[in-house]
C-alpha cells in the first residue's frame, strides 16, 4: 500500500502524524482485508495460511507485525498466533507511530533507504 511504499506519512484525517514516512527495513507489506473473506470475517486456515506464506512468513520464521498504530496487526497477530497456532509471532506495540519518530531508525522507502 502507499504507506508501505512511503508515498505517504499518515493517511488523511488522521488525529495522530509522524514526521516520516516508509517502513521499518526488510518490512513486507499484507494488507490486513487479504486475511478477510467477503463477510468479514478471517479467511479458513487452509487459505488463510496460503496468502501469509506468500509473503515469505511460516511458523517456523519469527514475524514481528507492526502497521501505523497496531490495530490493524493486531488481526495479523490474531490469523497467525491464534487461528493457525505460529508461536513466533509478536506485534510491535509502538507501531509506525514510533519507529517513525525515533531519532536514528533507518526507514526504507520505494527507492532507497533513509537515516533519521
Amino acid at each position: 500500500g502507499e504507506e508501505h511504499r512511503g508515498e505517504v506519512a499518515s493517511p488523511v484525517g488522521s488525529p495522530v502524524e509522524t514526521v516520516r514516512s516508509g517502513r521499518i527495513p526488510g518490512a513486507r507489506w499484507l494488507s490486513h482485508l487479504a486475511m478477510l473473506d467477503d463477510q468479514g470475517r478471517l479467511l479458513p486456515s487452509e487459505r488463510l495460511e496460503a496468502v501469509l506464506r506468500g509473503t515469505g512468513a511460516g511458523p517456523d520464521h519469527r514475524c514481528l507485525l507492526y502497521c501505523r498504530s497496531g490495530h490493524r496487526s493486531a488481526l495479523g497477530w490474531l490469523a497467525m498466533g491464534v487461528k493457525l497456532g505460529w508461536s513466533e509471532v509478536a506485534v510491535y506495540e509502538g507501531a509506525w507511530l514510533e519507529w517513525a519518530n525515533l531519532l536514528g531508525a533507518p526507514v526504507e522507502r520505494d527507492g532507497g533507504r533513509e537515516h533519521a
